[in-house]
């Protein structure tokens, strides 16, 4: 444990910190409880960011460090200064073991979301792409529609992301997420227009995407898409086409049907292969 010491004093970037901080980051169980043996609490925080041990922990992937923080009384909604909570950290960093741990032990899917744009596990988690994660959220029933200051949905914040991840993008259209949801009037597909991202463009129009509705500047999608680019084609063609017969059937029903409570149902009806294929089609 002096080793473990010696190395939190010499490390700079983490002098704000305490070694309780520093053995948890490292996951190091043995030397986190030497340290309560040595009155060290376990839920200090550091004084400017509020980030408590489990914090570090969760961050780091740190299973058994995770289990022995909560064993001993860790906050498992603790808040540091941007209203994130482990399990926030967790879905941020992609640790699914580790978000399934706090989970099961009554960590909030649904913390309050507040002044930070980014303090929701779902939110988190599908800004940086982690399938597994928003997979595992959904499934615990996190709030698909809850929306963040800056944003929006987590619909929005998939479209936002640095690297676009379609798969998270599906998962949350296919558990319930509102393609047509507004933040500052702006809907997903507004953002996915401007930012030229074909992929998601199409996702969107295949499951129901307003292509008239309007943003904050009475701008349409295909208004906010660059002059002769493939999405502008695209948007331009669903504008002045309308919605087949058929199209329009599968959204129907995918509203009534697969979109939110019922979408493991409709695949337990026993219905023909091809059948499931189109509705699920994109």
């Amino acid at each position: 444990m002096d080793r473990l010491l010696i190395e939190w004093h010499l490390n700079e970037s983490l002098q704000n910190r305490h070694p309780m901080h520093y053995a948890a980051r490292k996951g190091n169980v043995e030397v986190m409880k030497a340290l309560i043996g040595r009155g060290y609490v376990v839920n200090c925080m550091t004084p400017t960011e509020l980030i408590t041990p489990l914090h570090e922990a969760s961050s780091k992937g740190n299973v058994a460090a995770v289990q022995f923080l909560i064993d001993e009384g860790a906050w498992i909604n603790a808040r540091n200064i941007d209203g994130a909570t482990p399990l926030c950290v967790a879905c941020a960093a992609g640790q699914t073991e580790v978000a399934k741990l706090l989970i099961d032990s009554n960590a909030s899917v649904n913390p309050t979301i507040l002044i930070d744009p980014l303090n929701s596990p779902l939110h988190e988690a599908v800004m940086k792409g982690h399938v597994q994660c928003v997979k595992l959220l959904i499934s615990k029933g996190a709030k698909l529609n809850a929306a963040d200051r800056h944003y929006g949905t987590p619909l929005h914040a998939a479209c936002v992301a640095y690297k676009i991840n379609l798969e998270c993008i599906l998962s949350l259209i296919q558990a319930g997420a509102d393609v047509n949801a507004t933040i500052v009037h702006k809907a997903p597909l507004h953002i996915a227009a401007y930012r030229n991202l074909f992929s998601v463009v199409q996702l969107l129009l295949n499951y129901g995407a307003d292509v008239y509705m309007r943003d904050n500047l009475g701008k349409r999608p295909k208004e906010l898409a660059k002059s002769n680019s493939a999405v502008k084609r695209l948007l331009h063609d669903y504008e002045i086409h309308p919605r087949t017969l058929q199209n329009c059937c599968r959204l129907a029903i995918l509203q009534s049907f697969v979109i939110g409570k019922n979408s493991i149902t409709i695949k337990q009806l026993g219905l023909p292969k091809k059948i499931i294929q189109f509705i699920f089609s994109y």
